[in-house]
């Protein structure tokens, strides 16, 4: 079930829609501003209205600001009796509350899960696994784009033909989200510094001189984060109040067309596909595919069609803290704990293995589990003698990139 039919047919009986599948959306309006809109239409109308959010996992997310400011709105809703229903578009492993205040919401559930690893794998038999992996590094596991792909041409032609060409259906990235933002081009500086491999404050601040101070940069980075641009990741053994954060984009698509397209938009009409993806194109996703692979191994981990491990993972994060720096970690439905690290370019060693270890002793992330697994991801066939002591020990997983993708 696509989410613009969806809305259409909803359309076509007669009821009020609002939400950003639909063509009536309130684009890109704050979302206070836009749940007042939502409530003044409800009451002044008195006519139903159906809001469907198919940015469910921002706006419901557990102890979130929005999830907060949605609190309040339905509250009102329920105390004025207001004609508002809500129809929640849902990957099944976004973690949404389903009550707010202990109220549970009455909202109709549609999943509309992305694709997984296996299924895009399924239906790109022919390409080798790390092509399988660049394609969603660089376009991500959104339908409407992988629906673009032709499974019969390369990678490259792919992208020379949807991304890099003028006349390509994704040539223009994120650029009309993006203008419809007051000052677009200090939030394109914004996710341009992620895009480049900022993560904080300080690496942004340097990189967007015109957002350097710290109050100045807080609103743009609030309203990146509403709007589900960016996502704001803590370690997984901070502690509740803890204020550390490790800032994302959340769409690959957007990173990688920031950190490989955007520059050369005047070229792409002065130069040819092939050329600019020789130089450009193909080198930039190679950096980006490495930068955003951490994020692709913590969903891989999350489904549940041939868990890579022992079971799937129920949560996953990385962990960072004084003299320790873990890109994979999280604990599988049976309560194992696992930590992991990704060796990309050369052959994994036992060293690969113990530095590992060593990092692991320093957090207190799943301390105390009967079982704490450490992985390495490789991208090539391993050292002989990192292979044996894997396969003696019971607490240590090699995991082929080949075999995941």
């Amino acid at each position: 079930l696509q989410r613009r039919s969806l809305c259409a047919v909803i359309e076509q009986a007669g009821i009020a829609v609002y939400g950003d599948a639909s063509e009536t959306v309130l684009r890109d309006v704050p979302y206070a501003r836009m749940l007042q809109a939502l409530e003044d239409h409800a009451d002044r109308t008195r006519r139903e209205l159906i809001w469907v959010i198919g940015t469910a996992g921002r706006m419901l997310r557990p102890n979130s600001d929005a999830q907060r400011a949605f609190a309040e709105f339905w509250a009102r809703v329920r105390a004025r009796s207001l004609p508002i229903r809500v129809v929640l578009l849902v990957d099944r492993h976004a973690p949404l509350s389903r009550t707010v205040r202990g109220e549970p919401i009455e909202a109709t559930l549609i999943d509309v899960d992305l694709p997984t690893s296996l299924q895009v794998k399924r239906a790109l038999p022919s390409w080798p696994a790390l092509d399988r992996l660049r394609l969603v590094a660089a376009l991500g596991r959104v339908p409407e784009r992988l629906r673009h792909v032709d499974p019969r041409t390369r990678l490259a032609t792919n992208l020379q033909r949807l991304v890099i060409a003028p006349e390509g259906v994704l040539h223009w990235g994120p650029l009309g989200r993006l203008k419809a933002l007051q000052k677009p081009e200090r939030y394109l500086g914004v996710l341009t510094a992620l895009a480049e491999g900022a993560e904080d404050w300080g690496d942004i601040r340097a990189r967007v001189p015109e957002l350097a101070g710290g109050s100045t940069l807080a609103p743009y980075m609030a309203t990146l984060e509403e709007q589900g641009w960016i996502a704001a990741d803590r370690s997984l053994d901070a502690r509740p109040r803890s204020r550390g954060r490790r800032y994302r984009i959340r769409d690959p698509f957007a990173g990688y067309w920031l950190h490989a397209i955007a520059a050369q938009l005047g070229r792409t009409w002065l130069e040819s596909p092939s050329a600019l993806w020789r130089a450009h194109g193909a080198p930039a996703l190679e950096r980006w595919t490495r930068a955003v692979l951490p994020m692709l191994l913590r969903e891989r981990l999350l489904e549940s069609e041939a868990p890579p491990l022992a079971a799937p993972a129920r949560t996953t994060g990385a962990l960072w803290g004084e003299g320790y720096d873990v890109p994979l970690a999280g604990t599988l439905v049976t309560g194992a704990a696992f930590y992991g690290d990704i060796v990309w370019g050369r052959r994994a060693e036992t060293d690969d293995l113990t530095r590992l270890e060593q990092q692991v002793r320093r957090t207190r992330y799943g301390f105390g589990r009967e079982t704490r697994l450490h992985v390495l991801v490789i991208d090539r066939p391993a050292a002989q003698e990192l292979v044996r002591r894997a396969a003696r020990s019971d607490d240590v997983a090699l995991l082929a990139l080949s075999d995941l993708f």
